[in-house]
């Protein structure tokens, strides 16, 4: 009677502990983006905290409040009015790009009338070339419509992106100032020794700086030497070229080749052949090389992860939870492959007992 009484008793508890926890959460719901920003950058931010904590000789709320400062001065003041010009090259694109590539094109088209053979080629083509170059335009003009209205969107979306953004920034600071107290409360909630609690969490955090340096910071860096050879090249609208580059990265296959070749192949048939060729050869050399050196560092030595394991965890993170999926989906891959060696050294461990009794 005393035991169906302590098992009634613990059910009700489960039951009242699981519907509380549920209710948490739902209260946070509209703030689970914000919390897991602040989060990802108290992990990647947490060691320059740590020195400037110990520069500040242990004091905690200083520190915190310190590297607040520093990342809007140096980080989203920047990234502010990166996306200005952004913005700016956009609209100035939309502007010019469509009348004077089919203007160019037609030039072209012209200059091939007078030769022998592709002038007769041309007149049998001309009524197609007409409609494809009808529907091309039409095509064009609407994706380039869609992405000025997305820039449209995000500049009436300010005030809630900055809003999100102090959210955002008010639960970093105290993620940083309780960072230890955190970190041991999770180890508290994982089942297992505390070598393993250590090596679990050791793993996730290998995992998630693996793929932010073979993704992001690859993406990064692609991104910026792309936009240096544009700019350089006199390539219009550099910027956007540039972060699109940086977009591409994330694609498996072409990758940054699916900006910059159609780009270096403009430059050839429309601006200049040395250029475009210039283009080609630089990209191809830089940009694309990138790529093959940092990602399989990061990823494949360091995390000793299959590309394909961080890939559809990068790809499923991103249509599951947008741009926060990039580290989302390495987090939950983490924790996965983590899930996975508990489980493993359970069977060693119970195949050791096996054995002994035997």
């Amino acid at each position: 009677m005393q035991v169906q009484n302590s098992k009634f008793a613990f059910t009700i508890i489960a039951v009242l502990s699981l519907l509380v926890i549920g209710l948490f959460l739902y209260l946070l719901k509209p703030f689970w983006t914000v919390i897991a920003w602040a989060g990802i950058l108290a992990f990647f931010f947490y060691p320059l905290y740590r020195r400037i904590k110990s520069v500040l000789k242990g004091k905690a709320e200083l520190s915190a409040l310190t590297l607040i400062i520093l990342m809007i001065l140096f980080v989203f003041v920047p990234l502010f009015f990166v996306s200005l010009q952004l913005i700016y090259q956009v609209e100035d694109f939309l502007a010019t790009f469509d009348q004077a590539f089919f203007q160019k094109l037609q030039a072209q088209a012209s200059a091939l009338k007078s030769h022998p053979f592709w002038g007769k080629l041309y007149q049998e083509m001309s009524p197609y070339l007409e409609n494809l170059q009808a529907k091309l335009n039409e095509q064009l003009s609407n994706i380039l419509q869609s992405t000025f209205n997305l820039f449209k969107n995000f500049l009436q979306a300010t005030f809630g992106i900055i809003f999100k953004m102090v959210l955002t920034l008010f639960t970093f600071y105290y993620f940083l100032v309780d960072g230890e107290r955190i970190v041991a409360l999770v180890q508290k909630l994982i089942p297992g020794s505390e070598e393993k609690k250590e090596e679990i969490l050791a793993r996730i955090s290998l995992i998630l700086k693996a793929v932010f340096y073979g993704t992001l910071l690859t993406a990064l860096v692609q991104g910026v030497i792309a936009t240096i050879i544009y700019l350089i090249l006199g390539v219009p609208g550099y910027l956007l070229w540039g972060v699109l580059t940086a977009v591409a990265s994330f694609i498996p296959f072409p990758g940054t080749a699916l900006i910059w070749v159609p780009l270096g192949v403009y430059l050839l048939l429309f601006e200049s052949l040395l250029k475009g060729i210039i283009l080609l050869v630089a990209c191809a050399l830089t940009v694309a090389q990138v790529d093959n050196i940092l990602k399989p560092f990061f990823i494949g030595g360091r995390a000793k992860l299959h590309n394909l394991l961080v890939f559809f965890s990068v790809l499923g993170g991103l249509i599951a939870f947008n741009f926060l999926g990039l580290f989302l989906g390495p987090l939950i891959l983490g924790l996965f492959l983590s899930v996975i060696e508990i489980y493993q050294s359970f069977l060693h461990v119970q195949d050791k007992t096996e054995d002994k009794t035997e």
